[in-house]
């Protein structure tokens, strides 16, 4: 039995189906350890079309996040109801490539001590170090940022943040991922700061790669207000870190 719950933040109907059909091809789970986070309401939406189409992937668990819109708390409440020690989460508009990639993710953060670990991502990313890289094997370290299109968080990682139990306080839930960061766009920068200034490592793998060639329209980055988002987003982060998320120079190839 897999020790990781798969989690996905999820805006649209027909890039789930796509993406949890080729979880279930390549990489299919026990019941139970699919966790889908959806917007409040949206609930019977999934469901009918789970029901018409006959074909419906896996068996997940549907968690309904209430408004506003906050992708930090997608995560977080994602995260909270996990059954298992690690958690891995993808966005509805990633696509598995690699035979059992999410088991061979897992047991890669499991037989090492990173704080978080990406799979190699064909097509477009933010980050050019988790592009695939013909000169390496088995992983390679990360400086700066790593992405929740898929990426292994291990229980570990919640204890050294000492996030693992969510409490309710002033501003909403608390946990891996900080949801001051309310808008689109800075949320796996926030993230990936927060592993690495914990004396924590972020790596990335072939060993599992995801597709994200844009061929599943985003929900989020699709909507009109994208540049307005991406915009509160870095200056949420700023204000949090006092400092502009960048990439580190070196090797950033």
């Amino acid at each position: 039995m897999s020790d990781f719950t798969l989690v996905i933040v999820s805006g649209s109907v027909r890039n789930l189906s796509q993406c949890l059909r080729r979880v279930d091809d390549l990489n299919p789970l026990e019941h139970g350890r699919i966790v889908v986070v959806i917007d409040e309401g949206k609930r019977r939406a999934y469901q009918y079309e789970a029901s018409v189409r006959g074909d419906w992937p896996a068996d997940p668990r549907f968690i309904e996040a209430p408004p506003p819109f906050n992708f930090s708390r997608f995560v977080n409440l994602g995260i909270a109801a996990r059954t298992t020690p690690n958690v891995i989460l993808m966005e509805d508009d990633s696509l598995l490539m690699t035979p059992l990639g999410l088991d061979k993710l897992n047991a890669l953060v499991g037989n090492h001590t990173f704080g978080a670990c990406s799979a190699e991502v064909w097509g477009t990313v933010c980050n050019p170090r988790l592009k695939p890289k013909a000169t390496w094997r088995h992983f390679r370290l990360v400086p700066d940022m790593v992405t929740t299109m898929c990426l292994a968080i291990p229980e570990r990682t919640l204890k050294k943040l000492n996030l693992q139990e969510f409490r309710r306080a002033p501003g909403g839930f608390y946990g891996p991922f900080e949801e001051r960061i309310t808008a689109y766009g800075k949320d796996d920068w926030d993230f990936s700061k927060r592993v690495l200034a914990a004396g924590l490592t972020l790596a990335v793998t072939p060993l599992c790669c995801v597709e994200h060639d844009r061929t599943l329209k985003s929900f989020w980055r699709s909507k009109p207000d994208i540049p307005e988002q991406i915009t509160t987003s870095r200056r949420e982060y700023m204000e949090l870190w006092d400092k502009e998320p960048r990439l580190v120079e070196e090797d950033a190839k």
